[in-house]
């Protein structure tokens, strides 16, 4: 694939549908996804470790310093 796809643009059917066949055909990746980044599949992770497809990241504001 030549870019990234995002959460968001899986409203797109033909992003949908690349995703969903591809993890179809390769039982042994897991698809982590987050809000704001990419989508990203990992190799190797047993599948019944569902778990890392939830992973959720920190809110970003709180990395951010009102004193800066």
């Amino acid at each position: 694939m030549g870019r990234p796809v995002y959460p968001h643009e899986m409203c797109d059917p033909d992003f949908a549908w690349l995703i969903s066949n591809y993890k179809e055909q390769h039982s042994e990746f897991v698809a982590v996804e987050s809000t704001f980044l990419p989508i990203v599949l990992i190799q190797g992770v047993n599948n019944s470790v569902s778990s890392v497809a939830r992973l959720t990241l920190p809110d970003p504001d709180e990395f951010i310093k009102d004193d800066l």
